[in-house]
């Protein structure tokens, strides 16, 4: 695991840049779900990157990751997706 302190590896700054995903609204993700990624703060790590640096990490286990009223999904064929909480 890294440290908040450590800059962020050579060999896993290209393995982040694959794994982003761009979530747009209202193509597919709610106008609520990109607002509270954009109030959630950028991880120190991305900081001190200027590419990472606009970025927000999410966290999905088991493909899912909850966020305020919504849970973003992950489908290998589809890519993310949001589902509202019932």
């Amino acid at each position: 695991m890294l440290s908040t302190a450590e800059p962020i590896p050579a060999d896993v700054l290209p393995e982040l840049l694959d794994s982003r995903a761009t979530l747009t609204s209202p193509a597919g993700v709610p106008a609520a779900v990109v607002r509270t990624l954009l109030d959630t703060a950028v991880p120190p790590l991305f900081e001190q990157s200027p590419w990472l640096r606009k970025h927000r990490a999410v966290v999905l286990v088991d493909g899912r990751c909850p966020v305020g009223d919504h849970v973003l999904a992950y489908d290998e064929r589809i890519g993310v997706y949001a589902e509202e909480v019932q």
